[in-house]
C-alpha cells in the first residue's frame, strides 16, 4: 500500500509479484473482507484495509520491542556505541562505564574518540558520537544530560607558597595572584571555574597564561609564575613540587554523560547502566 504498486512491493520483499497476489488474496478470504482496491494504474487500501494495516503495524512494532527486550535480558543485544571522551584529562568514570558495558554486554562494541575540551561539546552539539563524557553540563537545549560524579575543586599552589600549609582557602584570598589558567580551546570548564570563583568573590582574576595542557600548568605553578584551580582529580600527577588546597567556594564541575536523545533500545541501556554507576 506503500509504494501503490504490486510489482515494486514485491520487488521490496524479495518474492514475485503473483505471490505477493495470491498471498493477499488468501489473507481476504481467511478474513471473508476485501482489503485492497486494485486497478490498472494504482493499489489502494480500503477502509478495512487501513484498520487492519494499522494494528499490523503496531503488533510488528511490539513484536520487535520484545525482541530487543529478550536480547537485553540475555545481554545479546548488538550493535556500537561510540564515546567523546577528552583527549586532556583522565576520566576514571567514562572507565568504569565502557568497562561495564564491555563485560556484561559482549554484544555491543564501544568505540572511543578523544577531542580537547571545545571539540567534545561540538562532537556532542552535531551528533559525531553517541555519547560525550565531560565536566560539566550540557548548555545546547537539545542535548541531555546525567551527572555521573561530583568533582571538587582545588587551588593549586607551588609547594612553599604561604597558603601551601592551609587545609582549605577561600579564592578571595589568591586575589592579588598572578593565575595560569588552562586555555578555554583545550579545556573550557577548568577556564570557566577560574572566572566563576572570581565572580563569587567579586573581583577579576589576573590571568597572565593560558597553559594548552594539565602537564604544562603544573610544571609552570611548580616553577612559581603563578597559581591556578583544577579540579582534585589531577592531584595524582602534580608530584611533590605542587599541593592542592580544597577551596570554600563552591563551583559546580560534575562529570556528566551527554547525549543527544535518538530514543534507540543502545542508547537507552547506556544510560540505564550510566545511572547504576553514578556516585
Amino acid at each position: 500500500a506503500k509504494t501503490g504498486n504490486y510489482t515494486r512491493t514485491s520487488q521490496q520483499l524479495y518474492i514475485t509479484q503473483p505471490t505477493l497476489s495470491k498471498s493477499i488474496s488468501a489473507l481476504e478470504d481467511e478474513l471473508k473482507v476485501k482489503l485492497v482496491e486494485r486497478t490498472t494504474r494504482s493499489v489502494t487500501l480500503t477502509p478495512a484495509g487501513e484498520c487492519f494495516a494499522a494494528s499490523c503495524e503496531r503488533i510488528l512494532e511490539e513484536y520487535q520491542t520484545g525482541v530487543d527486550k529478550a536480547l537485553t535480558a540475555a545481554k545479546l543485544l548488538r550493535g556500537t556505541v561510540s564515546f567523546g571522551l577528552p583527549s586532556e584529562q583522565y576520566q576514571p568514570q567514562a572507565i568504569r562505564l565502557i568497562r561495564f558495558i564491555n563485560k556484561h554486554y559482549p554484544g555491543i562494541k564501544t568505540q572511543l574518540y578523544f577531542f580537547p575540551g571545545s571539540g567534545l561539546l561540538r562532537a556532542a552539539d552535531h551528533g559525531g558520537v553517541d555519547f560525550v563524557i565531560a565536566s560539566g553540563r550540557a548548555r545546547n537545549e537539545k542535548l541531555n544530560y546525567l551527572p555521573l560524579r561530583h568533582r571538587e575543586i582545588s587551588a593549586v599552589l607551588p609547594a612553599d607558597h604561604p597558603l601551601a600549609k592551609k587545609e582549605k582557602i577561600s579564592f578571595s584570598e589568591l586575589k592579588n595572584e598572578d593565575m595560569i589558567a588552562m586555555s578555554y580551546r583545550t579545556s573550557n570548564p577548568e577556564f570557566d571555574a577560574i572566572v566563576g570563583l572570581g565572580i563569587q568573590c567579586h573581583f577579576a582574576p589576573h590571568v597572565i597564561f593560558e597553559a594548552t595542557t594539565i602537564t604544562e600548568l603544573l610544571m609552570l605553578v611548580a616553577a612559581g609564575k603563578g597559581v591556578s584551580v583544577l579540579k582534585d582529580d589531577h592531584r595524582a600527577v602534580a608530584g611533590e613540587q605542587v599541593v592542592f588546597i580544597p577551596l570554600k567556594e563552591h563551583f559546580a564541575m560534575d562529570e556528566c554523560l551527554i547525549w543527544q536523545d535518538r530514543g534507540t533500545k543502545l542508547q537507552q541501556l547506556v544510560i540505564e547502566a550510566a545511572k547504576a554507576l553514578a556516585e
